[in-house]
């Protein structure tokens, strides 16, 4: 009877370890899969990204603080505003405005940015994303990516953008 009963225990701990291991794996596996690239893609593709004339995917990592550079600035509009004007002629395409999350609450920072985003006559898709998605990258600046179909980055370049660097993406974009 007596190993009867540590034979059941030993199963049960064995049951119980494997449980935890098994949920650590999981929420690994989820830690890794919300900052990663495609976790804020799927995010915003719901509702605002998806329905392009082209698969190329216009991604912009930001840094806010990097808008006290008025070059940073002013590139980055006048870019969005040719953006703007190429997307009326030649179809939609997907752009997203992926901004680094700072210590402010992220409804507040939200908030402001889709404000400063509105007076800045930018109607493009706006998400907060962790540090870790800029190191994934090797982003220490704003920076424009364009993504393929498997979303793999297929153009990167930091802010401020020459203006022969902007010919190249508007090319690739509207190509």
């Amino acid at each position: 009877m007596y190993l009867k009963k540590l034979f059941i225990v030993i199963i049960l701990k064995c049951i119980i370890v494997t449980l935890i291991q098994n949920d650590v794996v999981f929420t690994q596996k989820m830690v890794n899969m919300k900052y990663s690239l495609d976790y804020y893609l799927k995010k915003v593709q719901k509702n605002s990204i998806g329905k392009s004339e082209d698969s190329l995917k216009i991604i912009f990592l930001l840094r806010f603080v990097d808008f006290g550079c008025e070059i940073c600035l002013t590139t980055f509009l006048d870019f969005c505003d040719k953006l703007k004007a190429e997307i009326t002629i030649y179809g939609k395409r997907d752009v997203i405005l992926m901004f680094l999350e700072d210590n402010n609450p992220e409804a507040y920072q939200l908030r402001t940015l889709k404000r400063w985003a509105k007076a800045s006559n930018l109607s493009y898709p706006i998400m907060l994303v962790p540090q870790s998605l800029f190191d994934d990258y090797n982003i220490e600046y704003s920076s424009i990516l364009i993504l393929n179909s498997d979303n793999i980055p297929e153009m990167s370049e930091k802010l401020p953008l020459s203006p022969e660097t902007a010919r190249l993406f508007m090319k690739k974009i509207f190509k």
